[in-house]
């Protein structure tokens, strides 16, 4: 459930900073720290 709720937050987040930030190039992107495979 607290897995749902965070990556829910994570995917908002990413698209309202995407909104207003343009991504540099060659930056990495970041959130993908424990999302190997939902249990």
């Amino acid at each position: 459930m607290i897995n749902k709720i965070l990556t829910t937050y994570a995917s908002q987040l990413e698209e309202y900073l995407s909104a207003f930030h343009r991504q540099p190039e060659g930056l990495a992107p970041v959130g993908s720290i424990g999302n190997t495979s939902d249990m």
